[in-house]
């Protein structure tokens, strides 16, 4: 992702953007799983998607690629109902301590996308393993 334009940012921002938007998560859960309180403005967040695009560092490159994976996770996991889906990821669940995966990935950041992850995508835990 390194040799990207500013318009292929800003076209894979909106997707991931459309994903959240798609899990039902309000702007300021938004901000938090993206890692941007620190970094965007509240006010300034709306325009992520337009005409700006999320971080492109090493933390925001691997937020995309967490929420994206989980979006094609959750799409084989319930590949006849998306609602099914998103009442998953607000639902609480013993594997993340009684918390909502949701709340999981808000707590918890990149680890806790990385957990929903490889709750969701066995290989992808398996990978985990071996490393």
């Amino acid at each position: 992702m390194n040799a990207l334009t500013d318009e292929e940012a800003i076209t894979i921002s909106r997707q991931v953007i459309n994903i959240l938007d798609d899990w039902e998560i309000g702007t300021q859960d938004k901000i938090l799983i993206l890692g941007l309180y620190k970094k965007v403005p509240v006010r300034s967040f709306n325009l992520l998607g337009k005409s700006k695009a999320l971080p492109m560092d090493s933390d925001g490159v691997e937020i995309i690629k967490q929420i994206v994976a989980i979006d094609e996770a959750l799409s084989t996991t319930y590949p006849m109902n998306s609602q099914v889906a998103r009442l998953w990821l607000h639902r609480p669940h013993r594997r993340f301590k009684k918390r909502t995966p949701i709340k999981t990935m808000i707590e918890e950041g990149i680890n806790g996308l990385i957990k929903v992850h490889a709750h969701l995508d066995c290989a992808y835990a398996w990978e985990l393993s071996e490393g």
